[in-house]
């Protein structure tokens, strides 16, 4: 019986940095995956793509064009509702160019 031959796809990957805690407390970091690390403090309050509502805890953010959304008087664009203090996977800080 013949063994079976293994083929790399791709270059090999960095073991991810292991923490005591999902918030990463001791480091101050919030690791989202193996590859992303997420400073505490990059929310969407600091995000260029974040337009805060008259509210000062919520906003939308503008990082994607609207969706159509079927409300009671037709059908309406939105952008998705945040909370300043929300974050995702593709910040961008509002001072870098």
């Amino acid at each position: 019986m013949k063994k079976p031959i293994s083929i790399p796809v791709g270059p090999k990957k960095a073991a991810p940095q292991k923490t005591k805690s999902p918030r990463g407390e001791r480091d101050g970091t919030l690791r989202k995956s193996a590859a992303t690390v997420i400073e505490l403090g990059d929310n969407c309050e600091k995000c260029k793509f974040y337009l805060p509502s008259t509210l000062q805890t919520e906003g939308a953010c503008r990082r994607y064009p609207p969706t159509p959304v079927a409300t009671m008087q037709g059908i309406t664009n939105v952008f998705p509702g945040m909370q300043s203090v929300g974050w995702c996977g593709e910040f961008k800080d509002k001072i870098a160019n």
